[in-house]
């Protein structure tokens, strides 16, 4: 037979009010966490637009909450977008990686590209400079030309009212 156990009224209100003490807590540590991340220069977290003296001269990449990050170029139609990852990695710095898949006029894949690059955000985080290594690989994953090294310079693409 089963046996019944009871609660009594203040264990339970014991209880609850210790299960609520520590939700608190750790939402309240979360929640500062959270904003020490977010204060300006520590964030990557949002869209970029990106100028480079090349090979690829404009982009426009998206930096993801959960690490992963979505770029786009002026390499279309010959590029896929690139997708890949980022982490934080020091005071106002992040480390990303990104690969892109490559085509001929005739939409046939010839290769991938693979981008390395740090990225520091300027102290007001409205801005931030970047530079990196490119290396272009043909469809069975050797070489195709040495690495090339790039910079950047990019500016956060804010909401601007209308007129």
């Amino acid at each position: 037979m089963l046996r019944r156990e009871t609660v009594g009224r203040r264990t339970a209100v014991r209880a609850v009010g210790t299960l609520g003490i520590a939700s608190a807590a750790l939402l309240g540590a979360a929640g500062g966490a959270s904003r020490a991340a977010a204060a300006p220069g520590q964030e990557i977290v949002g869209s970029w637009i990106i100028a480079s003296p090349g090979p690829t001269m404009r982009l426009m990449q998206t930096y993801y909450a959960d690490g992963s990050h979505l770029s786009i170029h002026d390499e279309h139609p010959l590029r896929s977008p690139q997708l890949g990852s980022w982490v934080r990695t020091g005071e106002r710095e992040f480390l990303m990686r990104n690969v892109s898949f490559t085509f001929d006029q005739n939409g046939q894949r010839t290769g991938s590209i693979d981008v390395r690059a740090t990225y520091t955000v300027s102290p007001t985080g409205d801005s931030m400079t970047g530079r990196g290594v490119r290396y272009e690989y043909d469809v069975d994953g050797a070489l195709r030309f040495p690495p090339v090294p790039w910079t950047s310079e990019a500016v956060r693409l804010v909401p601007l009212p209308f007129e």
